[in-house]
This record gives C-alpha cells, sequence and structure tokens, in this order.
C-alpha cells in the first residue's frame, strides 16, 4: 500500500525498547533485555544452535519474570498504536516525547517532504490525509516550479512566500509519471509532519532517577 508501510528495523527497535522498561519495571530493575540477549548467546550462539520464536517468548518471560504474550502479540505481531505504552515506558525512566513542528513549511503545512536537487524537489514522503495528499501529489513527483517561479533548490520557501496571503493557491508544476502537470493546492489546516526528540523530564521522583541510571549504564551512587 503506497506511503502506509514502515521500517521493520524501526519498529524492532521500539519493541525491543518497550521490552526493556517492561522487564526492568517487572523485576525492578534486577534484569533487562540484555540479559535475554546474553541467554540467546549463551544456549544457541555459543553452541551454534539455532533458536525459534518460542525460544525467545520464553527466554524473554523467564527474565521478566512474568507473562509477556500479551505486550508480543500487541506490538510485535499485532496493530496496536505503539505512542502510549512508549509513553509509558519513558515516563518510567523519567524521559518525555518532545514534539515540535518541522523548520520546512512544506513538511508541517503542507504535509510532504522532498529532497531539492537544484532545479527540481523530488517528492519523499507525504503524510496520509494531508493537503498534498488530497490535492493528490505523489511519491517521486518532481516538483519544477512554484506559481510558475522555476524552483532551484528553494522550493520550500516560494511554498512559504505564497501560503503568506490566505487566499493564494499555490500552483506546483510537476513531472508526474514522465508527464508535466500542474497540482494546485490551497494552504490551510492540515496534517503534516511534526520532529520527536526524548527529553528528561521534570521533577523526577528518586525512582525514576535510579531507573533512568541503571538503564543508561550511569552509577547510582
Amino acid at each position: 500500500i503506497p506511503n502506509r508501510k514502515v521500517s521493520i528495523y524501526t519498529e524492532g527497535c521500539l519493541i525491543a525498547f518497550m521490552a526493556d522498561v517492561l522487564i526492568r519495571r517487572a523485576t525492578e530493575n534486577r534484569n533487562s533485555l540484555d540479559d535475554v540477549m546474553r541467554i540467546l548467546y549463551n544456549d544457541f550462539g555459543k553452541k551454534r544452535r539455532g533458536y525459534s520464536e518460542k525460544d525467545i517468548y520464553r527466554i524473554i518471560e523467564k527474565v521478566a519474570e512474568r507473562p509477556m504474550n500479551e505486550f508480543l502479540d500487541q506490538y510485535a505481531y499485532g496493530r496496536t498504536d505503539f505512542r502510549p505504552m512508549l509513553e509509558e515506558c519513558l515516563e518510567y525512566l523519567g524521559l518525555k516525547i518532545k514534539e515540535s513542528d518541522s523548520v520546512k513549511y512544506t513538511e508541517t503545512y503542507l504535509g510532504f517532504k522532498s529532497t531539492e536537487e537544484g532545479d527540481k524537489a523530488i517528492v519523499r514522503a507525504i503524510y496520509p490525509g494531508s493537503i498534498a495528499d488530497i490535492a493528490g501529489l505523489m511519491l517521486n513527483d518532481q516538483i519544477i516550479a512554484v506559481n510558475g517561479n522555476r524552483v532551484s533548490n528553494n522550493m520550500d520557501n516560494w511554498c512559504r512566500f505564497y501560503a503568506k496571503e490566505e487566499k493564494t493557491e499555490i500552483t506546483l508544476t510537476i513531472f508526474s509519471s514522465f508527464r508535466q502537470k500542474e497540482l494546485i493546492i490551497k494552504p490551510g489546516i492540515s496534517l503534516g509532519f511534526k520532529n520527536y526528540a526524548v527529553e528528561k523530564a521534570k521533577d523526577l521522583i528518586q525512582h525514576q532517577e535510579t531507573s533512568f541510571k541503571l538503564w543508561a549504564g550511569l552509577s547510582v551512587y
């Protein structure tokens, strides 16, 4: 499905992070995902043996000292939104997600990402349901002009300039599927891309401070 794919590597990292924190929370920071990896290495890697998904499940639950099937079924195999669980795990460590607008106008307000390559900007991502998505912009479209102005590593600036006038429509001249055409976009309230960062929360309790230091490999003394 176009524009609906995710990276298995990114999702894998997030699942591993959440599993690590859940193990730490369940065992009061005595165990972690590190222990899971050590067991896998000692019991399988060193002995040149393969392992199955059932082996991984079993070892994770052994280290967590509690059932983990619900978590694994929901996040490794299901379609559960990661955000609530991520925030819960970050809170345990005294961290939080910081969300901010992208510095690029087209990403935040029109809903598409692009790479500017001289006399063209190539569309790399489109936010589902955004103004750009509704207007019909497609991945890999090449934007060569904004309201008749040829782009030269300044497509985002031109879009920002014309968007200042509320009644101004933005006409993108694009090459799409080897054909040149014009696409009209009306700036307004839109879904768009955000920037995300993780930062330390304020007013941490002692347990959060200790948990963060243990997770980060810092001295708790």
